[in-house]
């Protein structure tokens, strides 16, 4: 008997059919008891239909797989001839997996290495898969050492990197990056952004400007006044943040803080001098924001 234990019975059940251990009508009837079980919670409607269990490149559970770092069922799954170690796996646009290298497609390499899968990992790579340079970003933003060392040592340069380790708060990798390879240049604001406030004090204490604009005008205070992390607000004025200094649009920190709807950023800026009337370049003041976005 299989019992009902989620996505890993529609996994174990695939294995069961690609095997020849489940005949066709039994699986069906299995099938219909695994909807009748989940017919009321969310997993319900991620139960695929039953052609997809004859499917030896079923995505899904393909997946799941790799993200649990499933070596028996990864193993099993690919022992069949028409299994392809270099397939592609569709990212959507609210994935993490997107966020490191902006593709909508990424290879079973890339995916293994993202999850810190190492045993999937291993596996794949030793199967003739194409490796691309990009699966180093992968491997920083998964975070683990033993599949960026495989990496290293078979000659992959990590250079363009670093960015995407502060991105996703891999800061030992930060280290190891920085003692090893030429890092890329990582605004203050951008670590604001990826809330890396150890990025952020270690970029601060090596002189790195308190009033650094990005490509939009805007500094690190205008990035956290958006946030509205008021300790980080008070760090920042405290230590020399210009708190009337403008971006392209005219805005303040104030404006920003006050169209979000944080009080006690709006508060405490103002307080520290940032001016009520200050006009954004379509004449609207702090308050106009403020108005316009029901935060009265």
């Amino acid at each position: 008997m299989i019992r009902l234990v989620g996505h890993r019975n529609t996994t174990g059940m695939f294995l069961l059919i690609q095997s020849g251990l489940l005949s066709r009508s039994d699986a069906e009837t299995l099938l219909m008891k695994f909807r009748n079980h989940y017919k009321e919670c969310r997993y319900y409607e991620t139960i695929p239909p039953i052609e997809d269990f004859y499917n030896i490149n079923h995505v899904e559970c393909l997946e799941f797989e790799l993200k649990d770092d499933d070596f028996f069922g990864y193993q099993l799954r690919s022992s069949v001839p028409t299994f392809d170690f270099n397939m592609m796996i569709d990212v959507d646009y609210d994935s993490p997996l997107w966020n490191v290298c902006s593709e909508v497609r990424v290879s079973l390499l890339q995916f293994s290495a993202f999850y810190g899968s190492i045993k999937c990992f291993k596996f794949t790579l030793l199967n003739e898969c194409v490796l691309h340079e990009k699966v180093c970003r992968y491997s920083i933003s998964g975070g683990n050492f033993e599949i960026i060392h495989i990496l290293e040592h078979g000659g992959m340069k990590f250079t363009g990197c670093f960015r995407t380790a502060v991105q996703y708060n891999r800061n030992e990798c930060c280290d190891w990056l920085l003692q090893y390879f030429i890092c890329d240049d990582v605004r203050l604001d951008e670590c604001l952004i990826y809330y890396n406030v150890e990025a952020f004090f270690f970029f601060l204490t090596n002189g790195a400007d308190i009033n650094e604009k990005n490509e939009s005008g805007c500094t690190p205070l205008h990035s956290i006044s958006f946030q509205g992390h008021l300790p980080t607000v008070e760090y920042l004025c405290e230590h020399g943040s210009n708190v009337n200094e403008k971006n392209q649009a005219g805005l303040t920190p104030l404006h920003i803080a006050s169209r979000e709807g944080h009080l006690p950023v709006v508060e405490y800026i103002y307080e520290h001098g940032s001016n009520l009337r200050e006009k954004s370049e379509n004449g609207w003041t702090p308050l106009h924001f403020a108005s316009h976005n029901n935060h009265i």
